[in-house]
């Protein structure tokens, strides 16, 4: 974690779960997911955990709970 930017690089990975109650976050700040080299912006609009899965085109996507 590195101020409001949050940093995973995942090496045979297919699926995780990234669990934010272990994380602390400032939320009034935006804050910045990278994953991979991709950026996307993280919300607690899934809190508390986040199921990411990889797609047959290698991005990374978001399992609904």
């Amino acid at each position: 974690m590195n101020g409001d930017e949050f940093t995973i690089n995942t090496s045979n990975v297919r699926r995780f779960t990234l669990d934010l109650t272990c994380v602390r976050l400032d939320w009034s700040k935006r804050i910045v997911l990278r994953m991979d080299g991709f950026n996307s912006q993280l919300t607690r609009k899934r809190w508390p955990t986040l199921h990411f899965v990889r797609t047959s085109a290698g991005a990374w996507d978001v399992e609904a709970d």
